[in-house]
């Protein structure tokens, strides 16, 4: 029964909590019902907590261009947006000593969502309602946002993620190791670097570092299109 600006309609908002016994994480979904013919929803902030932690007293872990990234007592705002390489996995966790909290958006259909997380102040999941221009338009949670307990360090997190993440479609295949789509190739590397050079010196760097390390060689070349 939220109002609107000069508008005689309202706004619903329902959220559902569900924390099984014994499970490692509760599930937070919210449903927006909008009656407003003038009205669209844009967007929703969800969930929006505040309270935990304090600025430089904790650890954060971020999956980032796919290898990942550990702040130290982080003491300032840190956020994300996906699904890029600036965030490609839908959580992050926080730690300080042995305990650790886990912040999943568990998504199948890998909608669009930010994270903010500002330790000592505030976190929070942002996603982009469908429709947005339409008046009267609405929102459900494409899936649950998921905050569980992550003691440890944050390999722990990232293992819960992906119990989650391997019964999701787009990981049917299962894991990589056992992926007949994946070229063994490519299993097998040993280093993976980027390198954006002109196409000779690129393979000379690629055959010198296969060389140094001794081991198989990948290689990500930007700026191909140049040369």
């Amino acid at each position: 029964g939220s109002a609107l600006p000069d508008d005689t309609q309202t706004l619903d908002a329902t959220v559902r909590v569900r924390l099984e016994p014994g499970a490692d994480r509760a599930y937070w979904w919210i449903e927006v019902s909008n009656h407003s013919a003038r009205w669209s929803l844009s967007e929703v902030f969800f969930p929006l907590l505040t309270g935990f932690s304090r600025s430089g007293a904790c650890d954060v872990a971020v999956p980032r261009s796919n290898w990942g990234r550990l702040s130290k007592n982080v003491a300032g705002a840190l956020g994300g947006w996906y699904p890029s390489c600036d965030w490609p996995m839908q959580f992050v966790s926080l730690h300080e000593g042995d305990a650790g909290l886990y912040l999943g958006y568990e998504a199948p259909r890998a909608f669009t969502k930010w994270f903010y997380l500002d330790p000592g102040r505030e976190f929070y999941f942002r996603t982009i309602a469908e429709d947005a221009t339409r008046p009267g338009n609405g929102f459900t949670s494409p899936g649950p946002a998921a905050i569980g307990l992550a003691p440890g360090n944050w390999w722990s997190a990232a293992k819960m993620y992906r119990t989650w993440a391997l019964r999701q479609q787009w990981a049917s295949e299962g894991p990589l190791t056992t992926r007949q789509s994946t070229p063994e190739a490519c299993k097998n590397l040993g280093l993976w670097y980027c390198d954006g050079t002109d196409s000779t010196t690129v393979i000379d760097n690629m055959r010198r570092a296969q060389d140094f390390y001794g081991v198989p060689v990948g290689m990500h070349w930007y700026s191909w299109h140049r040369w």
